[in-house]
């Protein structure tokens, strides 16, 4: 409901609107250091968004009243919820988050979202302010991942999706400093040895593969591609008079378009396969 209208010197006090706007969030409005009435769009909650009202007024009113110093530009961001920044994060990112501009790989930018819900939930953010002094707390659950067995390799990855969200705030002016600057990282050295298969080995799968399966484990080991890259590949990607396949920028991990030799006895029975649909052996 609205907030109840403050007579003594005129002053609305804060407040949320009575219903959510069409997209599910709710209007909160305080007063600030110079008295005049500010909105602020809340989260979809009413009771967290009165919160946020509350405290921005307080704040404001120790402003006013000189007991604390007038906001900075990261000051003012400090109540934003951070469900909008970090979907304002997350719009950078598919769009020119990548490598030289380029958008994020939906892999990474399915991850990044996940972690960041991830973070989000452990830690009970609600506006940007809940960053502030968050490191032992990110340290606390980084050593609980650790404990449930957790590569150093996974944990550097949570880690490093809350760290460059927040470097982006920073970098934007919404964080005066980042908090987790003194995060230190993790071993991630591999905990198991890998090797490649021995020729024998490589053999004696192809053996055992059916036709088209045995195709496209030929095109793994003499190419190098990734399993992405694979899936990605199409029939108008094959070169035959360049004995090799074409590469697209928006599935190569590199985000370039390339091109891939491979060996001429494979691509011709690539091209039979994608003009027959019968793999020769």
């Amino acid at each position: 409901h609205h907030a109840p209208v403050a007579r003594e010197r005129g002053i609305v006090m804060a407040g949320v609107r009575k219903k959510p706007s069409k997209g599910g969030k709710f209007q909160g409005w305080f007063v600030d250091a110079g008295g005049k009435q500010r909105f602020f769009t809340g989260t979809r909650s009413k009771t967290e968004t009165q919160r946020i009202a509350d405290r921005l007024e307080d704040e404001h009113r120790q402003v006013r009243l000189g007991y604390r110093p007038a906001p900075q530009a990261a000051d003012r961001q400090r109540h934003r919820p951070v469900e909008e920044v970090k979907a304002e994060y997350l719009a950078w990112g598919e769009s020119q988050g990548g490598r030289g501009g380029r958008p994020w790989g939906k892999t990474h930018a399915r991850m990044r979202q996940s972690l960041l819900r991830w973070w989000r939930d452990r830690l009970g953010l609600i506006t940007l302010a809940d960053l502030d002094g968050i490191l032992p707390r990110v340290e606390e659950e980084l050593r609980a991942l650790q404990r449930q067995g957790r590569a150093g390799k996974t944990l550097a990855n949570y880690a490093e999706a809350l760290g460059a969200f927040c470097d982006w705030c920073v970098q934007r002016g919404y964080l005066a400093s980042d908090p987790l600057k003194a995060l230190a990282p993790f071993d991630t050295t591999p905990t198991t040895t890998r090797r490649a298969l021995s020729g024998d080995e490589i053999g004696r799968l192809l053996e055992v593969c059916v036709p088209h399966r045995r195709l496209l484990m030929e095109m793994a080991f003499l190419s190098g591609l990734r399993a992405h890259e694979l899936r990605s590949l199409a029939v108008d990607d094959l070169d035959v008079d360049g004995c090799g396949v074409r590469l697209h920028a928006e599935w190569t991990k590199n985000r370039k378009d390339g091109f891939q030799p491979v060996p001429a006895g494979l691509i011709g029975r690539l091209h039979d396969f994608a003009c027959t649909g019968e793999a020769k052996v």
